[in-house]
């Protein structure tokens, strides 16, 4: 593992300990306790620069040993059935930040869904009734089409493809990164590089845990956010000093509810109480409900 000698935000090498590790495994078993397929819920150790305030899982794993453990869960050697939120509610998410970044960008104009996952904000974004002109990024994953006249999904290794005739420098319109940036261990590299898809004066909208949020704040070592799998841990004013760095400024913060399925938020927060939680009514369990997680949804435009 790689102990993180200096604060990404700020370059501080002063930090002090917030909460002790909960996970006591390897490499090898580490995939168990990643991402919506997870069987108990497990976090590193959790510290804060004394500088600027950042927090951040330290000591991570090193880069290629995280993209070992997500080989392994894509390869469904998880024992989990959970399928994570659930698509009525991730189409109902997805639809809220469609809507909200409609404010002020076009959808038919260029643009990228980096760690586009499933592909779920793009198939939101194509059947919106409006002109769709993106295109997604996933590591690891298959380059494909979505459709007959739908979007590119680019698979592969970020730094090999950003900067190509696939996302050639200044291509994109507005870049869009949900619940992306806390998993990545090389998170300066890929922002430098994400920067330079962008077009001058083009945007950047983001969804990311908030360390600062009241879930947060009430629910302390229990908040639901402390995951194995994430690595960083903004508010509103790392996020800025980070992302200035890079030269964005901020065009607004807002805070956003995680959608998900009764079922799904329930087996959360019996994972992170370690509590065997009643069984849910058929009727129940399908529900969606807006979960106040303490996710802040932000916009940044390339200065």
């Amino acid at each position: 593992m790689r102990q993180l000698k200096k604060c990404l935000v700020c370059g501080s090498a002063n930090q002090r300990l917030v909460f002790e590790s909960t996970y006591v495994g390897g490499i090898d078993e580490a995939h168990h306790f990643f991402l919506s397929g997870r069987e108990a819920s497990a976090h590193g150790a959790i510290r804060k620069c004394t500088g600027c305030g950042f927090v951040f899982t330290n000591p991570q794993f090193e880069s290629a040993e995280y993209d070992a453990i997500y080989s392994r869960i894509g390869s469904g050697l998880t024992k989990s059935g959970s399928s994570g939120p659930g698509e009525r509610a991730n189409v109902r998410r997805f639809s809220r930040l469609h809507r909200a970044i409609s404010e002020g960008s076009a959808f038919d104009q260029p643009f990228l869904d980096f760690g586009c996952g499933d592909a779920a904000f793009l198939r939101v974004a194509a059947e919106s009734g409006e002109i769709s002109s993106g295109s997604g990024f996933e590591i690891g994953a298959p380059s494909r089409l979505l459709g007959p006249g739908r979007s590119t999904i680019f698979g592969g290794y970020w730094p090999d493809l950003a900067g190509t005739l696939a996302i050639p420098w200044e291509s994109q319109a507005f870049v869009t990164a949900f619940d992306v940036f806390e998993h990545l261990p090389d998170l300066e590299r890929d922002v430098a590089l994400i920067r330079r898809v962008i077009r001058p004066n083009g945007l950047l909208y983001i969804t990311v845990p908030n360390v600062s949020s009241l879930m947060s704040r009430v629910t302390g070592k229990y908040w639901n956010m402390l995951l194995l799998e994430h690595l960083w841990y903004f508010n509103t004013q790392t996020l800025d000093a980070f992302l200035a760095k890079h030269g964005f400024e901020p065009s607004f913060h807002r805070a956003v509810p995680y959608d998900a399925s009764v079922e799904h938020a329930v087996m959360r927060a019996s994972q992170i109480l370690g509590v065997n939680l009643p069984r849910l009514p058929v009727w129940l369990r399908d529900a969606v409900i807006p979960v106040p997680a303490g996710v802040l949804f932000a916009a940044y435009r390339l200065r």
